[in-house]
């Protein structure tokens, strides 16, 4: 039975994919565009491997929610994942890192690393912008614990109206705390119809911090969500060169790619980066006037 459902399996080799495995979370961000999902009903542990079952061999396979760790069955999962695929992942906050024994836990379940938030330098600004102080002093230890384990890490920084401004300084923050880290990367924060709009700025605001950013730290860093004409870099035009095409497995346990959510607009075929760029988050007009945001590079 287990040779037969191999065989059916889709082969995502030289794809990236991300499995939606929880919908619960022990953080309150304000920007989050999947809370709305907070009250939703976990998915059963036997769905979640009934999902892994349907794909295999993708290069990279991210378990992501919600918070995956506040699953407790997440060791079984992650085993059940690498049997499948070679690379294992999570999105997380980080928080229950700060228990060492779990990240050897998860380690010896196969779990490869983990891409980890980190939106703000400080106490208060956690507790005013994410709800909790806990999750400040929390992720910082958390990282401590995968780096001590050798474990592959990259933080995570969305990009928003509460934070943009001080980019540099959270970026500075996380290469100087934690130098052995992958990447540290920027995500131009994407929204739907559930966000708070006032959490959003355009591009046009946000453009001078990123490239700051860029500018003085160049290869740590990585700019997600933002198309090639707000960014003048090398190490970003590379990253996009490279980056793969993402496939998803959603709370419902439906299955989308990830180039469905990204557009692009007129504008984009006179830009001498159109072929190469993947232009912006799908929704990204809802707010903004992209005539206004990008500027096709000639």
């Amino acid at each position: 039975m287990m040779e037969e459902r191999e065989k059916m399996a889709i082969d995502l080799s030289g794809y990236w994919l991300v499995h939606h495995v929880a919908c619960q979370c022990n953080s309150r961000c304000k920007f989050c565009i999947v809370k709305y999902r907070l009250k939703d009903q976990e998915k059963p542990l036997d769905q979640v491997l009934r999902e892994m079952e349907m794909v295999s061999h993708a290069d990279q396979y991210y378990l992501t929610g919600g918070e995956p760790t506040l699953r407790s069955d997440l060791p079984q999962i992650v085993a059940h994942a690498k049997k499948r695929n070679d690379i294992v992942r999570l999105h997380s906050n980080g928080r229950r890192f700060k228990d060492r024994s779990y990240v050897q836990e998860l380690r010896s379940a196969g779990l490869d690393g983990a891409i980890i938030s980190f939106h703000v330098t400080n106490e208060e600004d956690s507790r005013r912008l994410i709800g909790t102080s806990e999750d400040y002093r929390e992720k910082v230890v958390g990282i401590e614990n995968m780096l001590g384990e050798g474990m592959w890490v990259q933080t995570n920084t969305i990009a928003a109206a509460y934070n943009y401004q001080q980019l540099p300084e959270i970026i500075g923050e996380i290469l100087r705390r934690f130098p052995q880290i992958n990447k540290a990367r920027i995500t131009y924060a994407s929204f739907n119809e559930h966000s708070d709009r006032n959490q959003f700025v355009p591009l046009r605001e946000v453009r001078p911090f990123i490239q700051a950013v860029v500018d003085k730290h160049g290869a740590k860093i990585e700019v997600e969500n933002v198309p090639l004409c707000v960014v003048d870099s090398a190490q970003h035009d590379a990253y996009f060169d490279k980056f793969p095409i993402m496939v998803f497995i959603g709370s419902r346990g439906e299955f989308f790619y990830g180039p469905g959510q990204r557009k692009k607009f007129d504008m984009c075929g006179s830009c001498e980066k159109d072929k190469r760029c993947q232009g912006v988050y799908r929704n990204y007009q809802m707010l903004f006037d992209p005539d206004k945001d990008l500027k096709p590079v000639q």
